[in-house]
């Protein structure tokens, strides 16, 4: 069995998670231009821990005043592709539908 946990400490828990991420909230809207905010919040929407990931970037970025003015979008993906380790790529594959040299139908 876990043990219960008081509900007024639950509460509290609950209250001090959701004004930390508010705080991250307005720590970002003050340093993304607006494409770069929905470009992250949709970026949650498919890889959360990436979000997560680059969100806690920026921050340190932020708070170390390595920002002179807001993050634009572009900028964003770059981050995000360094962060990742990845470069977008573009493969083209061709898969033939019969073999000419076979006879068989």
């Amino acid at each position: 069995m876990q043990p219960k946990m008081d509900p007024k400490k639950m509460q509290e828990e609950a209250q001090k998670k959701a004004q930390m991420e508010e705080a991250r909230k307005e720590i970002l809207a003050s340093i993304l231009d607006s494409s770069a905010y929905d470009r992250l919040q949709r970026i949650r929407l498919v890889k959360p821990e990436k979000a997560t990931q680059l969100e806690n970037y920026l921050i340190k970025m932020a708070q170390s005043g390595q920002f002179q003015e807001q993050v634009s979008e572009t900028y964003l993906v770059n981050l995000l592709e360094k962060i990742s380790g990845t470069k977008p790529e573009t493969t083209i594959k061709i898969v033939r539908k019969g073999n000419s040299l076979d006879d068989s139908f």
